[in-house]
């Protein structure tokens, strides 16, 4: 993406749609100066930057579709235009910026959300019912809501998903199984019931497979991966009823590759039998494709150095997202 005239290349942060969020620099750094483009279009524009200044923020990116198709009689289908469609990009940081963000457990966050309808970064003081420490890890856009991972902090080897809905504020319903934090002007967490992972396992990560929003982690000590998913319990009659299930554990046995060194980066979004991971020999990274079924790898790449090995989803709609013009800001004189 050297399309946008930087001296260096930027950090993809995050991805929505066909919509992609970068930043000058990595997420153990200050990220001040963000940028949305669309590498199919090479469309871009600079956000204006953020003041807060805290390493390893969460950050969250989510956008309306450009348009919606609906399918009528026959093989005709009318497609609507969104040319206001709405997007917000979120950070997420300790109330406390004197503390260390990556390795503290945290009750109350401020949460940054630039708007695409203001043209500028909005802060709310934002309250958890549990004391959690975020993962700086990729974030996912579902229903509506952004979802990260968090560690609790009462109970050691807990992890969650909690959300975040940056398109409403002061919402004061609650679920039983999802915690709110209830505050008309402000907005709102809701945490998911933690489950247990034990020791040994890595940063747990989210992604979407299928229409389905999933979490896993890879537990070195035992080489397995666990995957949950965020369900509804259809037994209690209620669309509000979310909760994680556990609904895999595959085991990554292999004479191929040492599972010491086993790093498993990411699900396929498309076929649930296959996950990929990266591999150290001591000199080069290699990257193999996992079939749970065969049991079989495929080595798909070889790299010497990977600076950030997060990977994004990106979907390439039919038509693609046009970037909005930003509203001009009326700066307050002096």
């Amino acid at each position: 993406m050297g399309f946008h005239g930087l001296k260096e290349k930027p950090y993809v942060v995050g991805t929505c749609n066909d919509l992609v969020l970068c930043c000058q620099t990595r997420h153990d750094q200050d990220q001040l100066d963000f940028y949305i483009c669309n590498p199919c279009t090479r469309q871009w524009i600079a956000l204006p930057p953020t003041t807060r200044r805290c390493t390893n923020v969460p950050v969250g990116f989510i956008c309306d579709r450009y348009y919606e198709e609906n399918s009528t009689s026959g093989t005709n289908s009318t497609v609507n235009i969104k040319k206001d469609y709405r997007c917000k990009v979120v950070r997420i940081l300790p109330h406390d910026l004197s503390e260390d963000n990556y390795f503290t457990h945290f009750s109350k966050f401020i949460v940054e959300v630039f708007s695409f309808e203001t043209g500028e970064w909005r802060e709310s003081i934002v309250s958890s019912p549990r004391s959690i420490r975020f993962e700086p890890a990729t974030s996912v856009a579902y229903n509506g809501m952004l979802y990260w991972t968090y560690w609790q902090y009462e109970s050691v080897g807990q992890i969650g998903l909690i959300g975040l809905d940056p398109f409403v504020i002061g919402n004061s319903s609650a679920s039983p199984n999802g915690d709110e934090t209830v505050d008309d002007d402000h907005y709102q967490f809701r945490l998911f019931d933690a489950v247990y992972c034990g020791f040994g396992f890595d940063m747990p990560w989210i992604c979407m497979r299928r229409g389905r929003l999933q979490m896993w982690g890879y537990n070195y000590r035992d080489a397995d991966l666990t995957v949950w998913e965020l369900t509804c319990d259809d037994d209690l009659g209620s669309a509000d009823e979310f909760y994680l299930k556990n609904v895999s554990v595959f085991p990554v046995t292999t004479c191929e590759v040492s599972e010491s060194n086993v790093v498993v980066l990411a699900l396929d979004p498309n076929d649930e039998d296959i996950f990929y991971v990266e591999v150290y020999d001591g000199s080069f990274l290699n990257y193999f494709m996992y079939n749970i079924c065969t049991r079989k790898w495929s080595k798909v790449a070889i790299t010497k150095h990977v600076e950030d090995d997060h990977l994004f989803r990106l979907v390439l709609p039919w038509w693609p997202t046009p970037l909005r013009k930003l509203p001009v800001v009326e700066e307050l004189p002096i």
